[in-house]
Protein backbone atom coordinates (compact mmCIF):
# COMPACT_ATOMS: atom_id res chain seq x y z
CA UNK A 1 0.00 0.00 0.00
CA UNK A 2 1.25 3.33 -0.72
CA UNK A 3 1.58 6.20 1.69
CA UNK A 4 -0.20 9.36 1.89
CA UNK A 5 1.11 12.82 1.67
CA UNK A 6 2.15 13.40 5.92
CA UNK A 7 2.50 9.83 6.50
CA UNK A 8 5.02 7.16 6.45
CA UNK A 9 5.10 3.43 5.44
CA UNK A 10 7.62 2.62 7.67
CA UNK A 11 9.50 4.37 10.20
CA UNK A 12 12.93 3.67 7.87
CA UNK A 13 10.97 5.01 5.22
CA UNK A 14 11.18 8.93 4.03
CA UNK A 15 8.17 11.42 4.69
CA UNK A 16 6.29 13.23 2.38
CA UNK A 17 5.00 16.43 3.45
CA UNK A 18 2.88 18.46 1.51
CA UNK A 19 2.03 22.04 2.69
CA UNK A 20 0.10 24.72 0.88
CA UNK A 21 1.60 27.30 2.96
CA UNK A 22 4.52 28.85 0.49
CA UNK A 23 6.52 30.81 3.32
CA UNK A 24 9.34 29.28 6.03
CA UNK A 25 7.98 28.38 8.68
CA UNK A 26 10.40 30.48 11.17
CA UNK A 27 10.73 33.17 9.17
CA UNK A 28 7.66 33.43 6.97
CA UNK A 29 10.22 34.80 4.02
CA UNK A 30 8.64 33.15 0.65
CA UNK A 31 10.18 29.86 -0.14
CA UNK A 32 12.66 29.95 -2.74
CA UNK A 33 12.08 27.48 -5.49
CA UNK A 34 8.40 27.47 -4.74
CA UNK A 35 7.92 24.51 -4.12
CA UNK A 36 5.57 23.63 -1.54
CA UNK A 37 6.60 19.35 -1.59
CA UNK A 38 8.88 18.92 0.88
CA UNK A 39 10.95 15.93 2.56
CA UNK A 40 11.56 15.01 5.81
CA UNK A 41 14.80 12.14 6.56
CA UNK A 42 16.01 10.95 10.08
CA UNK A 43 19.38 11.01 11.21
CA UNK A 44 21.34 9.88 14.01
CA UNK A 45 23.85 11.22 15.69
CA UNK A 46 26.49 10.71 18.57
CA UNK A 47 25.79 12.56 22.07
CA UNK A 48 29.04 14.72 20.75
CA UNK A 49 27.66 15.47 17.20
CA UNK A 50 24.49 16.54 18.85
CA UNK A 51 25.91 18.05 21.41
CA UNK A 52 28.45 20.36 19.00
CA UNK A 53 25.23 21.37 16.56
CA UNK A 54 23.22 22.19 19.92
CA UNK A 55 26.13 24.99 20.39
CA UNK A 56 26.25 26.26 16.59
CA UNK A 57 22.09 26.66 17.19
CA UNK A 58 22.57 28.32 20.65
CA UNK A 59 25.36 30.84 19.50
CA UNK A 60 23.11 32.06 16.74
CA UNK A 61 24.50 30.34 13.97
CA UNK A 62 21.62 28.68 12.94
CA UNK A 63 17.71 29.01 13.41
CA UNK A 64 17.43 25.02 15.14
CA UNK A 65 19.06 21.39 14.62
CA UNK A 66 16.96 20.79 11.39
CA UNK A 67 18.24 24.28 9.47
CA UNK A 68 22.02 23.21 10.70
CA UNK A 69 21.33 19.66 8.59
CA UNK A 70 19.72 21.50 5.81
CA UNK A 71 22.43 23.46 5.24
CA UNK A 72 25.31 20.67 5.66
CA UNK A 73 23.15 18.39 3.49
CA UNK A 74 23.10 21.22 0.40
CA UNK A 75 26.63 22.06 1.25
CA UNK A 76 27.81 18.32 0.76
CA UNK A 77 25.32 17.82 -2.31
CA UNK A 78 26.93 21.52 -4.14
CA UNK A 79 30.46 19.77 -3.59
CA UNK A 80 29.62 16.68 -4.61
CA UNK A 81 27.76 17.04 -7.49
CA UNK A 82 28.78 15.59 -10.65
CA UNK A 83 30.37 17.41 -13.31
CA UNK A 84 29.59 17.15 -17.01
CA UNK A 85 32.55 16.84 -19.04
CA UNK A 86 31.95 17.30 -23.53
CA UNK A 87 33.34 15.73 -25.48
CA UNK A 88 34.28 18.59 -28.79
CA UNK A 89 37.23 18.83 -31.15
CA UNK A 90 40.49 20.22 -30.14
CA UNK A 91 40.21 23.12 -32.29
CA UNK A 92 36.36 23.97 -31.09
CA UNK A 93 38.01 23.66 -27.63
CA UNK A 94 40.75 26.55 -28.19
CA UNK A 95 38.11 28.75 -29.56
CA UNK A 96 36.34 28.49 -26.69
CA UNK A 97 39.21 28.40 -24.31
CA UNK A 98 40.63 31.83 -26.14
CA UNK A 99 37.09 33.47 -26.02
CA UNK A 100 36.78 32.63 -22.19
CA UNK A 101 40.50 33.48 -21.15
CA UNK A 102 40.28 37.02 -23.46
CA UNK A 103 37.12 37.91 -20.99
CA UNK A 104 38.98 35.92 -17.85
CA UNK A 105 42.30 37.20 -17.40
CA UNK A 106 44.49 35.38 -14.94
CA UNK A 107 42.34 32.26 -14.72
CA UNK A 108 43.69 28.87 -14.11
CA UNK A 109 43.07 26.06 -16.49
CA UNK A 110 41.25 23.82 -13.48
CA UNK A 111 39.02 26.95 -13.21
CA UNK A 112 38.22 26.90 -17.36
CA UNK A 113 37.91 23.38 -17.37
CA UNK A 114 34.78 23.32 -14.53
CA UNK A 115 33.33 26.86 -16.22
CA UNK A 116 33.35 25.27 -20.05
CA UNK A 117 32.62 21.46 -18.97
CA UNK A 118 35.86 20.05 -20.80
CA UNK A 119 38.62 17.67 -19.01
CA UNK A 120 41.55 19.29 -17.64
CA UNK A 121 43.81 17.42 -20.40
CA UNK A 122 41.98 18.98 -23.52
CA UNK A 123 42.01 22.41 -21.80
CA UNK A 124 45.89 22.22 -21.21
CA UNK A 125 46.40 21.34 -24.66
CA UNK A 126 44.60 24.06 -25.90
CA UNK A 127 46.23 26.68 -23.77
CA UNK A 128 49.57 25.08 -25.12
CA UNK A 129 48.35 25.31 -28.41
CA UNK A 130 47.15 29.15 -27.76
CA UNK A 131 50.57 29.49 -26.06
CA UNK A 132 52.41 28.00 -29.17
CA UNK A 133 50.94 30.31 -31.46
CA UNK A 134 51.07 33.40 -29.37
CA UNK A 135 47.66 34.26 -28.78
CA UNK A 136 47.74 33.92 -25.20
CA UNK A 137 50.41 34.55 -22.71
CA UNK A 138 51.84 31.91 -19.77
CA UNK A 139 51.76 34.27 -16.42
CA UNK A 140 54.82 34.25 -14.01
Amino acid sequence: PKASAGESMRKDRHIRIESGVDRHLYTSLPIENGDTLKYQAAVKLTLREYEGVERLVKAGYFLNVSDFVRFAVRGKLEALKPTFVRRISAQKAMREVYQYIKSHPEIYPDEIADVLSMDLETVMDAVSALISKKKVKESA
